[in-house]
């Protein structure tokens, strides 16, 4: 009987035995099942993260209290059984709810995925396959893989955080009915032992899963077992060689020493990811100002560790097909065709001038500007009256000799103007200037042909012949005597002697008279308007300087009267209307005439009553007809004023 139950022992202890080997044997089933990916993005607004293993895993969620007091959460999310051999990953987010993303190794079996938010993150954990989990946190905020040195800093944080498993409002998750044990819920030490390597040779043998661990901060809790190569490791401080017994590297250092991140390098790792997503996380991860041109599309699939910013940049843009340019501290990325309009050729540095806009109008400017140069090169600011160009120097000197011709100041005419009215009364009065020909003393008349001194020439004989015409000129001294003959006698009338300044090609305006207004009913507006007309002596005058010394004038001369008033508001004028466009020498003097009235007046003396009789009356009575003939002259000597 003590011979049975001692066998019954016997197989009892055994089986207990049996069991407890396998109880130990299942941390390291993770060894079988290794992770054969991990990729995450945006999706459809939400950050996704996917595990894809080589056979069935499980998973399991809880929630831990990092700080109350900030509310700051971790969701955890651990993958039995699972093998992930490749170096713990931190993922940082922009501003917003979720904090980071941490991927590592829990145990021999047991991957873990910690979520660190502001508050409770919202999630969604789904399983594609048996061998596959995804993790979906609703967030629109980009992410990016955090670089080493980044990483570091997130490790020794986090080693020191007391964490607390607080209750969630759904169970744990599993996949299959095999959950594995956890110790989540044992906090991580604060300060781990440092622990002493033995210094070795190393050894580029193939990696292997070490047995003990070490406190790995990065995942509360937890442990951070590792592959230990013979190669830099992002947590350890040096080299660690591959080795056969139990060892552990040793725990993250505030000096990295050779593994510490270069300055001025970046690290990336996205997988169909957006270009211009892309670009974005190079940007922060840099620290360096990049813009994008519209053109830039597509999606890329990158892995860049320590890669410096000019490399890493070259790399990305160059393999989709774009180039980029480097404008002060800023770097523009775009299609080759659009950085060669706006900036030129690679290679050139590209420059930004201001200049001042002292003449020229700003508006009149942009347009003659962009005939030049490109559309996108320059600004102008109206109110400080600015030009900003930015380009190459071929576009810096275009610009410049642009400016040297154009921002000049405009030359300016002065118009010296006298409006002489020359009057004649009776057709037998010799009053006036005879303008078409040689007068008939040939006072004023500069000959080309003649030679010696003038004599006064014989009286013209009637005999039918018209007056020949002789070659003359005539010069502002011989008018102006004339014009000082009629006034000194009374034969001329001087109405107005205005002088205007006007601008090369810019028109001036002269009017001696009175504006003259006019009521009337609008029925479209449905009330009185009024119209102004300008009655008496009009002059309006265009100079163009040219190039020799000539100025090309435009003229307009009218002279308007009242004749009569029409329904008691409407005046009856009398216009005369003379325009043309001539060449004049500076300092030379442009007469136009010809705008002529003619009246006729009659005066009677009579007898009261027998200057009334029919036929007889005409004996007692004087009838004396007096006809005026009036002239409007323009003289107008145009004078080019110098620049002082």
């Amino acid at each position: 009987m003590q011979g049975h139950y001692r066998s019954i022992a016997t197989w009892v202890t055994g089986g207990l035995l049996s069991a407890g080997c396998l109880a130990f044997a299942m941390p390291g089933a993770g060894a079988g099942n290794p992770v054969t990916d991990v990729h995450y993005g945006t999706v459809d607004g939400a950050f996704q993260l996917t595990v894809v293993t080589g056979s069935a895993v499980s998973t399991q969620v809880h929630r831990y209290s990092v700080d109350s007091a900030a509310n700051v959460q971790d969701l955890v999310v651990d993958v039995t059984p699972a093998s992930y051999e490749g170096r713990t990953k931190v993922i940082a987010f922009s501003d917003g709810q979720i904090r980071q993303v941490r991927v590592g190794q829990l145990s021999p079996s047991v991957m873990r995925i910690v979520v660190e938010s502001n508050g409770a993150a919202k999630y969604d954990l789904n399983q594609g396959n048996a061998h596959s989990v995804t993790l979906a946190v609703n967030t629109s905020q980009t992410a990016h893989a955090l670089d080493p040195d980044a990483a570091a800093a997130a490790a020794r944080a986090a080693g020191q955080r007391q964490t607390q498993e607080i209750a969630m409002d759904v169970g744990a998750q599993t996949a299959n009915l095999s959950s594995q044990p956890t110790h989540a819920s044992n906090p991580a030490p604060s300060n781990p032992a440092p622990v002493e390597v033995a210094a070795a040779k190393p050894v580029h043998a193939a990696s292997e899963v070490v047995s003990s661990a070490t406190p790995n901060p990065w995942l509360p809790g937890g442990k951070y077992y590792c592959k230990v190569p013979g190669t830099r490791h992002p947590s350890t401080s040096g080299i660690a060689p591959a080795m056969s017994g139990p060892s552990f590297p040793a725990a993250p250092s505030s000096n990295v020493g050779a593994a510490q991140h270069p300055a001025g390098t970046v690290t990336i790792d996205i997988k169909n990811g957006d270009l211009l997503d892309v670009i974005k996380l190079l940007a922060q991860e840099s620290g360096q100002n990049i813009v994008a041109t519209a053109n830039v599309k597509g999606t890329t699939t990158i892995s860049l560790h320590d890669v410096p910013l000019r490399q890493a940049l070259d790399l990305i843009v160059r393999t989709n097909g774009l180039e980029y340019r480097q404008v002060g501290n800023i770097y523009v990325v775009g299609t080759p065709d659009e950085l060669a309009k706006q900036f030129g050729s690679a290679g050139q540095t590209i420059q930004t001038v201001a200049f001042p806009i002292r003449y020229s109008s700003p508006t009149d400017l942009a347009k003659q500007l962009s005939t030049v140069l490109p559309t996108n090169s320059f600004t102008i600011d109206p109110r400080t009256d600015t030009l900003l160009v930015s380009g190459t120097p071929e576009v810096i000197q275009s610009a410049r000799n642009f400016m040297a011709l154009e921002d000049i100041p405009a030359p300016q005419v002065m118009f010296e103007v006298k409006v002489i009215d020359v009057t004649k009364q009776n057709d037998t009065t010799n009053v006036g200037i005879n303008w078409s020909g040689s007068s008939v003393l040939g006072l004023f008349e500069n000959c080309i042909t003649c030679s010696g001194p003038q004599t006064l020439p014989t009286p013209i004989q009637q005999s039918g012949n018209p007056i020949p015409f002789q070659p003359f000129t005539r010069n502002a001294l011989f008018i102006s005597a004339t014009i000082n003959y009629l006034l000194t006698h009374n034969q001329a009338s001087l109405l107005a002697n205005p002088k205007v300044e006007a601008l090369d090609n810019q028109q001036a305006k002269i009017l001696v008279g009175q504006t003259y207004p006019i009521v009337y009913y609008s029925s479209q507006a449905g009330q009185f308007q009024v119209n102004y007309i300008d009655i008496g002596v009009i002059l309006q005058v265009t100079p163009v300087i040219n190039t020799d010394g000539y100025i090309t004038t435009t003229l307009h001369v009218e002279r308007s009267n009242i004749q009569a008033i029409i329904a008691g508001q409407y005046p009856l004028l009398d216009n005369r209307k003379i325009d043309s466009i001539l060449r004049v020498k500076d300092g030379d003097t442009i007469v136009m005439g010809g705008l002529i009235t003619d009246d006729t007046t009659k005066t009677i003396n009579k007898v009261p009553l027998l200057g009334d009789i029919p036929v007889v009356g005409a004996l007692f009575k004087n009838v004396n007809s007096t006809k005026v003939h009036s002239e409007i002259v323009f003289l107008i000597t145009p004078h080019i004023v110098p620049e002082h």
